[in-house]
Formats: C-alpha cells, sequence, structure tokens
C-alpha cells in the first residue's frame, strides 16, 4: 500500500517532537566515541612516528573514505528501517550471517584490543608486567559488567574524561608547537607503497568491524527511518564522522608535536601514554592515563554487548544464555591477550582486521540499496555515492589482500 505524504510529514514531526534529534545526536557521538579508543589513540601516534608530517596527508584520506562508507550504509539502512543483517537477509536468504561472522569476529578480535588498551592504561600507574596488568584489567571489566550502578558511573566519567582529552590534547599541541611545515615536505618524500597498511588500519578504527552499523542501528531502534528523515541520516553521519575526524587530527598534530622535540621518548610499548609524558610531563601522562583506562575499560563492555546483540541473529541459544556469553565475551579476549602479551601491536591489528572486512559489509549493502524488491521502486541512491562507495571496496579490497602478508611483520 502506498504511504500517505501528509501522514509521513506528521510521524516526522511527531517522531522529532517525541526527543528523535537526540537519538540522531546519540547515533553521531555513537560512532565518534565508540572509533575514539585505545586503539585509535595508540595507531594514530605509532603511525605519527612512522610518517611524521606525511601521515597528515594519510588522515585526509581516511576521513575521505570514511565518509563515504558511512554515508552509504546510514542512507540505506535507515530508508529501509531494518537492520544491516536483516537487510542482506532479505537480498539474499544467509547472506545476513555472513555479515553476522564477520562481525563477531571482528568485534572479538577488538575486544582483545580493547583488553589490552585497559592493561597499557594500568602500566601507566603501576610497573608491572603485561600479562598481571591485562588480568587486572578483564577482571575490573567483569567488575563494571557485573554492578551496573558502576557502569553508569563510568559511561558519565568517561563523557567527563573525553572533554578533559581533548584539552590535554590541546595543550599538549601548544607546548610542543608541531612544525606544521613538515605536512608538506613530508609528504613529498612519502613512499605510496607503504601507505596500504596504515590506510586500512586507520579506516579499519572508525568504519571497520560493528562501527559501520552502530549509528544507523541506534536510528533504527529510535524510528528515525524512511523517506521523511534521510536528511536528518545524512546530518548525523556527517557529524559522527566529522567528530572522529577532528579528534584524529588533534591527536596527530599533539603526537607530531611531542615526537619532533622528544623522539627518543617514544616507547614502542605504549605508544600514546610515552608521547603525552614526553609532551606534557608526568602529569599529562597520568591523566592521559585515566583516560585510556576509561575509554578502555567501557569499550570492553560495550562491544560485548553489540557483539552479542548480534550473535543473537545465529541461534536464540545465545539470547537464552545472554549473560554467559557476555562473560565469555570478556573472559576470553582477556586470556588471548594474557597469551599475546602485545597490546599495542594487537590494536593496529584490530584496525587492519576491521579494514579488511568493511568492503564486504559495504559491498552487501551497497547491493541491496540497488535492489528494488528490498527497497521498494521509490528509493533512488546517489548514483555519486553509489559510484565512490564501488571504487572503496575494491580500492579496499584489493589493499587488503595486499596487505595480507603485512599482518605477519605486526608482531615482530
Amino acid at each position: 500500500m502506498k504511504e500517505n505524504p501528509t501522514l509521513s510529514k506528521k510521524t516526522a514531526a511527531g517522531a522529532l517532537a517525541s526527543g528523535s534529534i537526540t537519538a540522531i545526536l546519540g547515533a553521531a557521538f555513537l560512532l565518534a566515541t565508540s572509533s575514539i579508543g585505545p586503539g585509535f589513540l595508540n595507531n594514530t601516534v605509532s603511525y605519527t612516528k612512522q610518517f611524521m608530517g606525511s601521515l597528515g596527508i594519510i588522515i585526509v584520506i581516511c576521513v575521505l573514505l570514511d565518509i563515504v562508507v558511512h554515508q552509504n550504509i546510514w542512507r540505506i539502512v535507515c530508508y529501509k528501517g531494518r537492520r544491516g543483517q536483516d537487510i542482506a537477509n532479505e537480498l539474499k536468504p544467509g547472506l545476513g550471517y555472513v555479515i553476522v561472522v564477520l562481525m563477531s569476529v571482528a568485534g572479538f578480535i577488538s575486544n582483545v584490543g580493547n583488553v589490552g588498551g585497559v592493561s597499557l592504561a594500568i602500566r601507566v600507574f603501576a610497573d608491572i608486567d603485561v600479562v598481571t596488568a591485562t588480568l587486572i584489567g578483564g577482571f575490573l571489566a567483569l567488575i563494571v559488567y557485573l554492578f551496573k550502578n558502576v557502569k553508569a558511573a563510568m559511561d558519565k566519567l568517561t563523557i567527563f574524561l573525553g572533554g578533559l582529552m581533548i584539552l590535554l590534547c590541546f595543550f599538549v599541541m601548544i607546548k610542543c608547537a608541531p612544525p606544521v611545515s613538515r605536512l608538506v615536505t613530508d609528504v613529498q618524500e612519502l613512499d605510496w607503497g607503504t601507505t596500504i597498511t596504515p590506510i586500512i588500519a586507520l579506516l579499519g578504527g572508525t568504519a571497520g568491524s560493528y562501527l559501520s552499523l552502530a549509528g544507523p542501528h541506534r536510528l533504527v531502534d529510535a524510528g528515525v527511518t524512511g523517506p521523511e528523515n534521510q536528511t536528518l541520516v545524512k546530518k548525523s553521519s556527517l557529524l559522527g564522522c566529522g567528530v572522529g575526524a577532528a579528534m584524529r587530527i588533534l591527536v596527530f598534530l599533539c603526537a607530531l608535536g611531542a615526537l619532533s622535540i622528544a623522539g627518543d621518548a617514544y616507547d614502542p610499548s605504549s605508544p600514546a601514554a610515552s608521547v603525552f609524558a614526553a609532551g606534557a610531563g608526568k602529569l599529562g601522562s597520568l591523566l592521559f592515563g585515566v583516560v585510556l583506562f576509561a575509554a578502555a575499560i567501557t569499550s570492553v563492555v560495550g562491544c560485548s554487548y553489540t557483539c552479542v546483540s548480534v550473535l543473537k541473529s545465529l541461534h536464540p541459544v545465545v539470547e537464552k544464555h545472554e549473560k554467559v556469553f557476555l562473560l565469555a565475551w570478556i573472559i576470553c579476549p582477556t586470556l588471548v591477550m594474557a597469551l599475546v602479551g602485545q597490546p599495542a601491536a594487537m590494536m593496529i591489528l584490530v584496525g587492519v582486521f576491521g579494514g579488511m572486512i568493511m568492503p564486504v559489509v559495504l559491498a552487501i549493502i551497497l547491493l541491496a540499496g540497488t535492489n528494488k524488491r528490498v527497497m521498494g521502486a521509490e528509493y533512488k541512491h546517489s548514483r555519486v555515492l553509489l559510484v565512490l562507495g564501488w571504487i572503496v571496496v575494491i580500492v579496499m579490497g584489493f589493499s587488503a589482500i595486499r596487505s595480507i602478508p603485512n599482518l605477519l611483520t605486526i608482531f615482530q
């Protein structure tokens, strides 16, 4: 039955009046805060050490790719008003389970990296070995999960500490005065062949794993769907990408300034903490440790909830024993991280793996977005976005295959 345009407008107005603006902002900041985690911070600093000023152009490329990925996925998912895996199953029965499996595997690996972030934060405050710090971090994440009031307090604390982290970055950046001229001079000497893995890793940290679907799923849950809300969806996606990009650039400039005046202070086992210590002294290091701890430990719990909710699509046993799966999603990554014992390297792997599965998810959503049976005869996806989306799929897919041998060198 054809939808009444007048009714659609009233429904949209009612949704806005009932608080969908909050959902729109929430989806944008869910994307931003989910991506700005321990891996985001450490990977940005690690690649700044490797590329110095030339990382600026790599970040610009990643931001543009990030916008293309999210604009395509958000528009299609929110117009349809169903979750990504359900849309995929409608396109081809069983295809949605491909997304579920990929998201689950990537989410599990992400949680290994999140636990690694907790261990790095703990080591800022205590001179202990990685294994002990990892086990303590996993135990603390279990406490946050088991005691709901603690989790609520941590969520509020994370918002406050997120603002503190931005102020700290500004302070370090101003104090170190990053050599902006290197943004141009270093690019001239850049070996583009070495940029494949960094681009995949940095893009994977903002659009890989479950991040590409987290925002639109939040809007679907809030009922911000259909053609009448497409403009709001576009703005929400751009806002989320913009906040993440601004923070990435800020951390990059902060690291560039600190490394330019104290390159020897860089510690590969704890990149971000060592750079902040070099730029802001002991107090800056401690403040950063608190921020990293809050970001990492809430990411452990948040990632667990997201991944287990996705797993519910596989079998009803997951929903029946949800608590058991949630506990396992914290305990198992902790044990893996303790066994691996290289949190900084693991966080790079997390970004690369997330970037490698992103072209698959994007391709499935693009195919659904151009299928009239799935989307309806009235839906017309932007041709510009469609072309750019397939270019991203092809380029990133090819790059992901080429980067596979480099995965073996991450832990060396």
